[in-house]
């Protein structure tokens, strides 16, 4: 088990609640396949989405066929500016290579060696317990149930907004989320985010990262209906040796921010070191919007969370090696509490 290092991290920057990008209906839309001005946004614009392109020119987004576009397939690439996420963020990650390269932005630090997502029936279990949390400033992260009425998701989604402390006011959860239809959609009448978590420290320092976890409590118990996951007390010897081992594998899936109202999911990634703050490393691929969505397995009585997703640390070269989450030795406790 390591012991957490500090210094300054891109967790908040890499892993905050990212809003949808909109703009003004295009003049014109040729009947052809990603031709629509706002192809590649992680929003539908064809007829049942937005209904700003013709029927077959925002394929990718209205389907998710197969990985995200490749290098240079960004509207702006090639024009002298950075515009994956690091730079404007108008364009998903690898679509502008060439001018975040040149702008010395480095997007390989997003997947581990190639992206090994995959786009599940977010209607079926466990993929309908997870959701996408809607906030009253646009933006959107990821939950999951763990009760009847209770979602967990990341703290560092509550902030941002221009409430007291910056709270950004979570209004609404999607569960099972996939485009504009949901399996079930419930309101967030209260939160409970650990008085030690501070935004600034966590996006400073990794003081705090151990309590970047929240839990949502709904206005109808439709868990009740589609199911929710176990949170239990983590074995911290367990966790060590298998970690050591490298046989710990979990699941994982969210809200990423190249699909935004669509579901993505890792179905075998490892965890590679524990730390004794309550977070763990691990090699998802993840990308902003995936903030608070679960990492789990089945260990043949049901589904488990052992950790949710917080954020990316950086190495010494500056390349992001790892992504970090919290993991259940921090929120198990208050997940009993809470439960409704």
């Amino acid at each position: 088990m390591g012991t957490r290092k500090t210094g300054a991290h891109a967790l908040a920057t890499l892993l905050l609640a990212a809003p949808l990008l909109a703009g003004s209906p295009p003049e014109s839309a040729r009947a052809q396949t990603d031709t629509c001005e706002y192809r590649y946004d992680g929003e539908c614009d064809e007829g049942y989405g937005t209904g700003l392109c013709a029927e077959g020119t925002d394929s990718w987004d209205c389907r998710r066929a197969g990985t995200p576009p490749g290098p240079e397939s960004c509207i702006y690439s090639r024009d002298g500016e950075c515009d994956e996420p690091a730079g404007t963020g108008v364009c998903i990650p690898y679509t502008d290579t060439a001018d975040c390269r040149a702008a010395g932005i480095d997007q390989s630090r997003v997947f581990f060696g190639h992206d090994d997502r995959v786009w599940p029936d977010s209607t079926e279990l466990p993929w309908r317990m997870i959701g996408r949390i809607a906030f009253e400033s646009g933006g959107s992260c990821t939950g999951s149930l763990i009760g009847p009425s209770t979602v967990l998701t990341a703290a560092h989604c509550m902030f941002g907004g221009e409430g007291p402390r910056g709270i950004d006011r979570p209004l609404t959860f999607l569960a099972g989320a996939d485009g504009p239809k949901s399996v079930a959609k419930a309101g967030i009448i209260d939160f409970y985010v650990p008085p030690q978590f501070d935004i600034q420290l966590h996006t400073e320092t990794s003081e705090v990262d151990g309590y970047d976890w929240a839990i949502l409590v709904l206005d109808a118990p439709i868990g009740q209906r589609l199911g929710w996951f176990r949170v239990e007390a983590l074995d911290e010897a367990w966790l060590t040796r298998e970690v050591d081992r490298g046989t710990l594998f979990v699941k994982q899936g969210g809200y990423s921010g190249d699909s935004m109202a669509f579901l993505s999911a890792n179905l075998s990634c490892p965890v590679v070191q524990v730390w004794d703050d309550g977070t763990i490393y691990h090699q998802c691929d993840t990308l902003p919007g995936d903030s608070g969505s679960p990492l789990f397995i089945d260990d043949g009585d049901g589904y488990r969370i052992l950790a949710l997703e917080s954020a990316t640390y950086p190495n010494a070269e500056g390349r992001y090696d790892d992504n970090m989450a919290v993991d259940a030795r921090a929120f198990w406790q208050a997940a009993q509490n809470f439960w409704q």
